[in-house]
């Protein structure tokens, strides 16, 4: 887990037009309040936080979740 962590540290969140850039913007507020929304129901489910990211307008910096089953954030087999 300490090596995934690391290996997110290092991601490049932002302007999708830099060659560096691993992780752009969602297309607008609606999909990472939907995001986000499903990141929060996932945990109340029962899955841990093993890293919190976070919300910078339209850009989702890496969570990390475990514990995580098929059937969490409204999903199912």
């Amino acid at each position: 887990m300490e090596k995934l962590k690391k290996a997110t540290a290092k991601i490049t969140v932002g302007n999708p037009g830099e060659d560096n850039t691993i992780i752009g913007p969602l297309i607008n507020k609606k999909q990472v309040d939907r995001a986000m929304a499903l990141v929060e129901q996932t945990v109340n489910e029962g899955a841990t936080l093993l890293q919190e990211g976070k919300v910078e307008g339209n850009l989702i910096y890496p969570y990390i979740l475990g514990d995580v089953t098929n059937e969490m954030g409204g999903r199912s087999k």
